[in-house]
């Protein structure tokens, strides 16, 4: 894969197929180490955008980073913004390879009986540490790549309610309604996303191959689209993104 230096441009990291260092990021503003949560005194829904859930995926973080540096700032409501998998995403960095995850794939542990057991692995304590957050969310953006070039796909789960919503953001060429992984659930498919009677949205957005510059662009459109759907003022540099 290519690489670029720890000096390079955030354009020449999204063109190297790579993402920004850790240590780019401000500090966490909420005690959980790359999770910021950003507050509006006007009520109103909470919005949490994640990325790096497997550490191989970096168009999501680029994203993350452009909205910090940009001040993103909620109009109402709160927004999340969490870099998932650290430790997991460090690792990829570090030797620019499919470092997925360190011990287990994170997007299979969040059923119920999963996150009640000890934390003996490092993704199972990180969901457990993610947990407060998924559950005080209102609309959840779970940003991922493929390993294949392709189009972006949403994937939106059984509920009405989330095709719904997919469809009024536009933000993939195609939308999946699918049951789950055999494997295990997936953060889109938390318990609070699924219940029949709630309003609670979750949609997990493939943006493309893991080393596509359009991954980048993709990811970072969704959020915009997200954010200015609940009338989030998307700063200037943006706009025509």
């Amino acid at each position: 894969m290519p690489m670029a230096s720890e000096n390079s441009s955030a354009a020449d990291r999204a063109a190297a197929g790579t993402g920004p260092a850790l240590g780019d990021f401000p500090p966490t503003n909420c005690g959980t180490p790359y999770v910021w949560r950003l507050d509006s005194p006007a009520p109103g829904p909470v919005l949490m955008i994640s990325a790096a859930v497997h550490g191989n995926e970096v168009c999501g973080v680029h994203a993350i980073k452009t909205l910090l540096d940009c001040a993103i700032t909620p109009q109402t409501g709160t927004i999340i913004l969490a870099l998932a998998n650290p430790d997991a995403y460090a690792a990829h960095l570090a030797r620019g390879g499919v470092n997925r995850y360190v011990d287990q794939d994170m997007n299979r542990l969040w059923a119920d009986d999963m996150l009640a057991q000890p934390a003996g692995d490092c993704e199972t304590r990180r969901c457990q540490d993610l947990l407060p957050f998924l559950q005080a969310t209102d609309f959840l953006l779970d940003l991922h790549s493929m390993t294949l070039e392709g189009p972006p796909l949403v994937l939106t789960g059984l509920m009405p309610r989330a095709r719904q919503f997919a469809e009024q953001l536009c933000i993939g060429d195609y939308l999946i309604a699918d049951p789950g992984h055999a494997a295990g659930r997936r953060m889109r498919d938390f318990g609070r996303f699924c219940g029949p009677n709630a309003h609670h949205t979750a949609l997990l957005l493939e943006c493309g191959q893991h080393q596509s510059p359009e991954a980048v662009a993709v990811a970072l459109r969704a959020c915009l689209r997200l954010l200015g759907f609940f009338g989030h003022k998307i700063p200037e540099k943006l706009e025509k993104t």
